[in-house]
C-alpha cells in the first residue's frame, strides 16, 4: 500500500459535498462517501500496521526515494510529486470538482486523479481497494472497456480511466510515458474523453477558488495561513443542508493519551458557531446563511425547543456514546444488601459469559438515547472491575446517569462521572473494528 507510515501530515481536498484525505505517497486513506459522516470507504488511516487489505486508493511509485506535497495557491487542489532512487519522478493532481454550472453550483460526489511523468520514464502501480464496515469488507467489482465498478452494501463507484484497465485491476506495474486521468464517482456513464473532462474541471474548480479566494476579506499579514485556514474551514461545511462538521475523521484522539477520541463528522453546534464567527470575520457569509437555516430546520423540529450539543448532517440527532460502539451494556440488576432489595450497577461485554441479550435495540430510552436490551444470566459471576460504583448504590448511579443526558453534574457526581466517563473510553478504544481492538493502532494510543 503506502510506502509510507501512516500520520496526520495529510492533504485535504474536498467540495462541501465530501472530504479526503491523502497522504505525502500519493494514497488516498481517509473518506466518507457519499456524506461526511456515511461509512469510510477509504480508511487506512486507522491501520498504520499496513496490512495491505483494503481502504486505500494509492498511486505508487516503484522503488520510491522521496516526495513533496503542496496545494496550488489559493486552491484545495492538491499535488504530489514522487520521486524514485533513479531519477524518475511522477506529478499526482488531486481535487474535488467544485465550480458555478448552469446557474448552480456543480459539486459531485466525485475524485479526479490526474498523473503525469514529470523526469525520465517512471513506472507506477495504480491500487483501488475500497471498503465498508470501517474497513471489514472489500466490495465487490466488475469490469467495462473503459471502467470498473465497485460495489459495496450501500453504494456503487465506477472508476473511469484512460489507462490501461487491466493493470489496475491486476495491480500490474506500468511505465508512465505519457499524463493519464482517473475519475472515480457515481455509477454513471462518462460521455466524453476522460483527460479533456479532467482538464476542463480542473480549471474551472482552480478558477472558482481563485475567485473565491481573492473576496476573503484578509489581514495584511499571514495571508497564505489565513487564506489556507478559511479554504479548510469552508471545506468542513455540508452545503446540502447548511451542516458545518467539526473534522473529517474519528477514531483520531486531539492528542496522544488524550482520551478525546470522539467521531467528529457530526455537526457540534458549538464548533459550527465558532467555524462561521472565522468565516465572517473574513467577509464571506454565506456559509453562515446556510448554518443559520440548518438551525432554523433543527430547532422546528426539536422537543421543547431543546437543542442537542450534536446532530447529524441531515439535522437528526446523533447520539456519541462509546459504550454503544463498543458493544457495551450497563445493567441495573436487583441484590439483596443486609437483607433488603437494593440495585447494583455494572458492566457486561460480549466476552463476559453467562449471559446472553434475548431482546436486542428497544426503543432508544435512558441516558443520551443509548439502546435498551433485555438480558438473561445464567450462572454469571460478575468480575468486581465491572462494578459501577458501590454494590447496591445502583439506583444512585442510574439517577446519575440520567441527570448528565440533561444537566451538569454537581460536585457530589464527580467521581462517578469520571468513572463512567474512564470507563467508557478505555472499552471504546479496545473495540474491535480491524479484526483487533482499536488500541493496538499507534494513532489511538
Amino acid at each position: 500500500m503506502s510506502q509510507h507510515k501512516h500520520n496526520l501530515e495529510l492533504g485535504l481536498i474536498g467540495n462541501c459535498s465530501y472530504g479526503a484525505l491523502i497522504d505525502k505517497s500519493a494514497s488516498v486513506v481517509w473518506s466518507c462517501l457519499p456524506q461526511f459522516d456515511s461509512d469510510p470507504v477509504f480508511c487506512s488511516l486507522l491501520d498504520d500496521k499496513n496490512s495491505d487489505d483494503s481502504g486505500f486508493f494509492s498511486v505508487e511509485l516503484l522503488d520510491p526515494s522521496h516526495s513533496e506535497q503542496s496545494y496550488i495557491r489559493n486552491t484545495p487542489v492538491l499535488v504530489t510529486v514522487l520521486h524514485d532512487s533513479h531519477g524518475n519522478a511522477v506529478e499526482v493532481t488531486d481535487f474535488a470538482p467544485r465550480f458555478r454550472q448552469h446557474g448552480r453550483m456543480f459539486r459531485p460526489i466525485m475524485l479526479v486523479r490526474r498523473i503525469k511523468p514529470v523526469a525520465g520514464s517512471p513506472r507506477i502501480r495504480i491500487r483501488l481497494r475500497p471498503a465498508s464496515n470501517y474497513g471489514a469488507a472489500r466490495a465487490q467489482i466488475t469490469r467495462g472497456s473503459n471502467h470498473i465498478r465497485y460495489v459495496g452494501p450501500d453504494w456503487i463507484l465506477r472508476l473511469t480511466a484512460d489507462c490501461s484497465i487491466s493493470a489496475i485491476l491486476d495491480e500490474t506495474p506500468m511505465v508512465l510515458d505519457d499524463g493519464i486521468t482517473l475519475i472515480l464517482g457515481p455509477d454513471e456513464t462518462i460521455p466524453e474523453a476522460v483527460t479533456r473532462l479532467g482538464h476542463h474541471f480542473l480549471e474551472e474548480t482552480l478558477a472558482y477558488w481563485r475567485d473565491w479566494s481573492r473576496s476573503l476579506a484578509i489581514p495584511f499579514e499571514w495571508q497564505q495561513e489565513v487564506i489556507r485556514a478559511a479554504i479548510t474551514l469552508k471545506l468542513n461545511a455540508y452545503e446540502d443542508t447548511g451542516a458545518i462538521i467539526a473534522a473529517m475523521t474519528t477514531s483520531i484522539p486531539e492528542s496522544a493519551g488524550s482520551g478525546r477520541n470522539w467521531d467528529y463528522r457530526y455537526c457540534w453546534l458549538r464548533d459550527g458557531y465558532f467555524v462561521v464567527s472565522a468565516l465572517n470575520r473574513l467577509g464571506t457569509t454565506e456559509t453562515m446563511e446556510r448554518y443559520l437555516r440548518y438551525l432554523i430546520n433543527v430547532s422546528a423540529s426539536s422537543e421543547g425547543n431543546h437543542l442537542w450539543p450534536v446532530y447529524r448532517i441531515n439535522g437528526r440527532k446523533q447520539w456519541i456514546t462509546n459504550g454503544g460502539m463498543a458493544g457495551m451494556l450497563t445493567v441495573m440488576a436487583k441484590v439483596q444488601v443486609e437483607g433488603q432489595d437494593r440495585i447494583t450497577a455494572f458492566i457486561v461485554t460480549p466476552d463476559m459469559p453467562g449471559f446472553r441479550v434475548t431482546d436486542p435495540a428497544l426503543e432508544k430510552v435512558g441516558m443520551r438515547g443509548s439502546q435498551t436490551s433485555k438480558l438473561a444470566f445464567e450462572d454469571c459471576e460478575v468480575p468486581p472491575g465491572n462494578i459501577l460504583g458501590e454494590v447496591g448504590d445502583g439506583l444512585k448511579i442510574a439517577l446519575t446517569c440520567l441527570d448528565f443526558g440533561r444537566t451538569t453534574f454537581g460536585a457530589a457526581c464527580t467521581g462517578t462521572a469520571h468513572e463512567l466517563y474512564r470507563r467508557a473510553v478505555d472499552h471504546a478504544i479496545n473495540r474491535h473494528q480491524f479484526q483487533r481492538p482499536l488500541a493496538s493502532f499507534s494513532l489511538v494510543k
